[in-house]
C-alpha cells in the first residue's frame, strides 16, 4: 500500500513548432497538472520536436531522465492555448503530467484510476480470527493530522478495494491469452489479497475517523478485457511490474519508519504482499516474452520507456504533524518521490534490461532488445 500516481503514458507534451493545437485522441483527465518548461533553443517558430526534447523536459520535472515520459500529443491549457512558444531565445512547452493515487494494482479504466466511493459501513473490516485487527493509537493525535491519516487510509482502502476488480480483469486476460495455470492461480490469490489489503486500510481509517468506513459501489462500465498477448503485457508492465514493485518498496520504507504497533504490522504485511504481486508481474512478462516473442518485446520496450516516476499526496503541506504521521506509517510526498526514484534507477530499469535482454525461443539477445539504450 502507498500513495503515488498510476504510471502512466498520457504524459503529452506541446510543441508543434508552427504554433497549432495537435488534435489528441485521449485528452488528459481533469486531474492534469500542468507545468510550463522552458529549454534553450532558436527562436522563429524552430524549436525542437518533442522525441528531442522529451528526456529534458522530463528532468525538469522528475529531476532525472531516468523517469522519461512519453507521448505525442499536445494538450490544450486553458488561457494559454498548446504550442511552442519563444521566449529570451528559449523553447517553451505545456507538459501535461497525470497525478492519481493509488495503493496496489491499479483499476484502470479508459486510461484512468476507477475508485468506489467511500460508506460508512462495517462490512469490509477484518473480524476476530482473520488477521490484524488491532487499532492504531490515536491518543496523541492533534485533530487535523488525525484527519490527515483518516483520509490517507480511507483513499488507500478505496484502491485497494479497486485492486480486486484490477486482478478479477487480470485473471480473465491470463485465461483469454492461454496463460499457464501457475499464473492464474497466483493471480486469484492476489485477489483475495487485495481484499484483506482493503480491510486493513479500511480498518485504520476508521479507526482515526472515529466511524465505520467501507466503499461504496465500484463504477463498472463496460470494460475492455486485454485481447492479444501484447495488450496483456503492456498492462501487465505498467500496473503490475513497475507500479507494484514501487508499491511494495514504498510500503516497506513505511513499515520500516512505523513506530505504532498496529500500523507497523499492517504494513509490513501488505508489503511482503505487494513483492508478490510484483513477482508474478515479472513472471508473466517472462513468460508472454516466450510466448509471443518480438511483438511482445517491442511492446514491453515501449511500455517501460513511457513508465514515469509517480507523485504523491503532501499530507505534511495540509498542516499535518510531519514526524506524527511517520510514526503512523505515512512519509512525507519528499520521501516517498525520492524512495521512487531510487527503485526506479535501482530495480525496476535494471529488471526491465535483464528481462528483455535474455535470449528466448532461439533468438539472440539483441533480436529482442531493439530498444534498451533507451532505459537509461
Amino acid at each position: 500500500m502507498m500513495g503515488h500516481t498510476v504510471v502512466s503514458s498520457s504524459v503529452g507534451v506541446g510543441g508543434t513548432g508552427a504554433g497549432g493545437a495537435l488534435p489528441c485522441e485521449n485528452p488528459p483527465p481533469p486531474n492534469a497538472e500542468y507545468r510550463f518548461l522552458c529549454l534553450e533553443g532558436s527562436v522563429g517558430g524552430n524549436c525542437p520536436p518533442l522525441a528531442d526534447v522529451q528526456k529534458e523536459l522530463m528532468k525538469q520535472v522528475h529531476g532525472t531522465d531516468e523517469c522519461a515520459g512519453s507521448g505525442s500529443c499536445c494538450y490544450d491549457v486553458p488561457g494559454a492555448g498548446c504550442q511552442d512558444l519563444a521566449i529570451s531565445a528559449q523553447c517553451c512547452y505545456h507538459v501535461a503530467i497525470i497525478f492519481e493515487s493509488c495503493e496496489g494494482r491499479p483499476f484502470i479504466v479508459d486510461g484512468e484510476a476507477r475508485t468506489a466511493e467511500p460508506a460508512a459501513r462495517v462490512d469490509w473490516l477484518l473480524q476476530a480470527g482473520q488477521g490484524l485487527v488491532e487499532s492504531p493509537n490515536v491518543s496523541n493525535l492533534d485533530p487535523t493530522t488525525r484527519r490527515a491519516l483518516a483520509d490517507h487510509f480511507t483513499r488507500a482502502g478505496l484502491y485497494e478495494h479497486a485492486s480486486v476488480a484490477s486482478f478479477a480483469r487480470f485473471v480473465l486476460e491470463l485465461l483469454g491469452v492461454g496463460a499457464p495455470a501457475s499464473l492464474v492461480s497466483a493471480a486469484q490469490e492476489a485477489l483475495a489479497d487485495e481484499v484483506r489489503h482493503a480491510k486493513l486500510c479500511f480498518g485504520l481509517a476508521g479507526a482515526y475517523a472515529g466511524a465505520p468506513v467501507g466503499p461504496g459501489a465500484l463504477p463498472m462500465p463496460a470494460l475492455a478485457i486485454g485481447r492479444t498477448l501484447a495488450d496483456v503485457a503492456l498492462a501487465t508492465a505498467l500496473e503490475g511490474a513497475v507500479n507494484e514493485t514501487l508499491s511494495a518498496l514504498v510500503a516497506g520504507e513505511e513499515a520500516l519508519r512505523a513506530t505504532d504497533p498496529a500500523v507497523k504490522a499492517a504494513l509490513v504485511s501488505i508489503a511482503e504482499d505487494e513483492a508478490t504481486h510484483a513477482e508474478l508481474a515479472w513472471r508473466t512478462l517472462a513468460w508472454a516474452l516466450d510466448a509471443g516473442g518480438p511483438e511482445v518485446a517491442r511492446t514491453l520496450e515501449k511500455a517501460f520507456t513511457m513508465a514515469i516516476c509517480p507523485e504523491s499526496e503532501d499530507l505534511v503541506a495540509l498542516g499535518a504533524d510531519p514526524d506524527k504521521l511517520a510514526a503512523h506509517g505515512c512519509l512525507s510526498a519528499a520521501e516517498k518521490r525520492d524512495v521512487m526514484r531510487r527503485a526506479m534507477a535501482d530495480v525496476v530499469l535494471p529488471a526491465a534490461r535483464t528481462l528483455l535482454r535474455a535470449p528466448r525461443a532461439g533468438r539472440s539477445v539483441r533480436d529482442d532488445a531493439h530498444g534498451l539504450d533507451n532505459l537509461a
